[in-house]
């Protein structure tokens, strides 16, 4: 991704990534690791605004895709697994 991508906060139900100077939080579940399920699996339907003060910004398919792809790196990063449902 050309702009800077991390991962600021994951919880039990949810991912907060920064990109750039925008924040977004992913909603989700994390999942206990050893029994054969990922890590996290993220829901898609989560991605369709940034975090306030950005929220009056709709997300358009390309910054999901953008989005969805830092997130598969820093995930990786960490060792970790991540799915997306829709």
């Amino acid at each position: 991704m050309s702009e800077d991508v991390s991962i600021k906060k994951i919880t039990r139900g949810s991912i907060v990534m920064t990109v750039g100077n925008r924040q977004i939080t992913i909603q989700g579940e994390a999942y206990e690791r050893g029994y054969g399920s990922p890590d996290f699996v993220a829901y898609l339907s989560s991605l369709k605004t940034w975090d306030p003060p950005h929220d009056q910004t709709p997300l358009d398919e390309q910054t999901r895709q953008k989005i969805v792809k830092g997130l598969k790196e820093k995930i990786a990063e960490r060792q970790m697994t991540i799915e997306f449902e829709a």
